[in-house]
C-alpha cells in the first residue's frame, strides 16, 4: 500500500503492522531480472527494512507465536518518515 492506507487498514481490523518496506523501484527492477536489489544495496533502506521483518518474525516464533509478547510492532514506523508499504 501506498501512503498510510496499510496503517489505516491495520487500526480498522486490530492487526498489528509487522514491517514497512519502502517503495524502491529498482526492487521490482531487479526482481524481474532475477537479481533482488537487496543483493546491490544490502546496507540500504530496504535491505534493513526486509531485515527487520526478518527479526520480527523469527521473535514470534520464538515466543510462541504470541503477537501479544512480541515488542517490535510499529518499530519500523518509528525508525523512517518516507512513504512506504506494508506487510502484515
Amino acid at each position: 500500500f501506498r501512503g498510510d492506507g496499510a496503517r489505516r487498514l491495520a487500526e480498522n481490523s486490530g492487526h498489528p503492522i509487522w514491517a514497512e518496506i519502502p517503495f524502491d523501484p529498482r526492487l521490482e527492477e531487479g526482481t524481474d531480472r532475477g537479481r533482488p536489489g537487496i543483493l546491490d544495496d544490502p546496507e540500504g533502506e530496504v535491505a534493513r527494512a526486509f531485515g527487520s521483518l526478518a527479526e520480527h518474525l523469527e521473535e514470534l516464533v520464538q515466543s510462541d507465536n504470541d503477537p501479544e509478547k512480541s515488542s517490535r510492532d510499529g518499530a519500523m514506523a518509528e525508525e523512517t518518515g518516507e512513504e512506504q508499504g506494508a506487510f502484515e
